[in-house]
């Protein structure tokens, strides 16, 4: 009697086994052709005998996180990494899971400790760099998306998001500019040139004007004077500028060595050289240093192959610099190359109406108003004053 009773327990045992390889094999297949619902549920019941397989933990979360169930998928992921720390791609999903439910804070541990174990695994490299642009954490999320573009160098969102680091890092130092020094030369000459950044020339005119009513020789402003002029065919009137910056005296290296590294072209030292001093001046020269490596990271995004993604990053960084009719170019080339993307539609219907918005526009904006009333309305005039 007891052996027929082992017996029947080893037969029951093997068609369990059995039914849980062919459950299995059917999950599986269930994933590869994107039947996630069904693979939850064979999951699901496969868990209920072996609870704390971290195998099949993992492809729960992955069928649930296809479905759109991020919460249920990380508590997966946590439940992998608890059972296997060293699995690396559970803590990839982690983080990138903790990315979607917007806690870029959560996932930036997760991410960290993907790449103490794989420096080289790009995916974590752009989750953490994206993590850290998301809490607003700029320098650290400009060296994760620089790492990543030394990775792979023909990264459109490397580029862009490289270049759009720099720029808010940029836009935080005119701010710093602005608390402490709101009506200085430096704060005039920034705001100028985010203006012309923007397309909007007639009014970084009067700003740099009002710059060199300040200080007349701040270097910079006239050079910048003279590609207004230039580009609004004045050519003349470009020379005489550029002449007269051409005759300021040269900085002092020792004393003013982020002017020295700006005017050699080397922009990050500018940048460090700015850091290690004080005061609105060397504020000043460190932005213009971050606009300089924006504006470098952005023509490398320009000179990737053909793609919808790079002109849909280029969309973005022109969006980002004001620059709404170039945008709405770049939309309309990325969908040319992936018509079928509606996401690339409602960016190019945002676009065409920021570009309605501007042209719309009798007057400055309303913080605007009295600074360009004070500098003498040129915005309203529609024109370029000679020199």
């Amino acid at each position: 009697m007891i052996g027929a009773l082992c017996c029947f327990a080893i037969l029951a045992l093997a068609a369990g086994q059995e039914d849980a390889a062919d459950r299995s094999e059917r999950a599986a297949r269930a994933m590869f052709e994107e039947r996630f619902s069904e693979a939850e549920t064979l999951y699901r019941e496969l868990l209920r005998g072996d609870p704390n397989n971290p195998g099949l933990l993992l492809n729960l979360g992955l069928a649930e996180q296809s479905l759109g169930k991020l919460r249920e998928a990380a508590g997966q992921f946590r439940a992998v990494v608890k059972l296997q720390p060293e699995t690396t791609l559970a803590w990839l999903l982690l983080g990138a899971a903790y990315r979607k439910l917007g806690q870029p804070a959560e996932a930036v541990q997760p991410l960290e400790r993907v790449l103490e174990a794989e420096p080289a695994n790009r995916a974590a490299a752009l989750e953490l760099a994206e993590a850290l642009f998301e809490l607003g954490r700029f320098e650290e999320a400009a060296t994760r998306f620089f790492r990543l573009v030394e990775m792979e160098n023909s990264n459109p969102r490397g580029w862009q998001g490289l270049g759009t680091c720099y720029v808010k890092l940029a836009r935080r130092a005119l701010s710093e500019v602005g608390r402490s020094a709101p009506d200085s030369a430096f704060w005039w000459a920034l705001a100028g040139r985010e203006r012309a950044e923007a397309g909007r020339l007639e009014s970084a005119f009067t700003f740099y004007r009002e710059a060199l009513n300040k200080e007349p020789g701040l270097r910079g402003v006239r050079g910048a004077i003279a590609e207004i002029y230039s580009a609004t065919g004045h050519d003349d009137w470009a020379g005489i500028e550029q002449a007269r910056e051409e005759k300021l005296p040269p900085p002092d290296c020792g004393k003013q060595a982020p002017e020295c590294e700006l005017r050699d072209q080397r922009y990050w030292q500018a940048v460090e050289a700015a850091a290690k001093l004080s005061g609105p001046r060397a504020v000043y020269w460190k932005a213009l240093g971050y606009y300089e490596l924006a504006r470098v990271a952005f023509e490398r995004l320009a000179e990737l192959p053909l793609s919808a993604e790079r002109y849909e990053r280029l969309g973005e960084a022109h969006r980002l610099m004001g620059r709404h009719r170039e945008a709405v170019k770049m939309w309309r080339e990325a969908l040319a190359l992936a018509p079928e993307d509606q996401r690339l539609v409602k960016e190019l219907a945002r676009s065409q109406v920021d570009v309605l918005r501007d042209d719309g526009k009798a007057r400055p904006a309303p913080g605007e108003i009295a600074l360009t009333e004070r500098a003498g309305e040129l915005e309203r005039s529609r024109r370029i004053i000679a020199p």
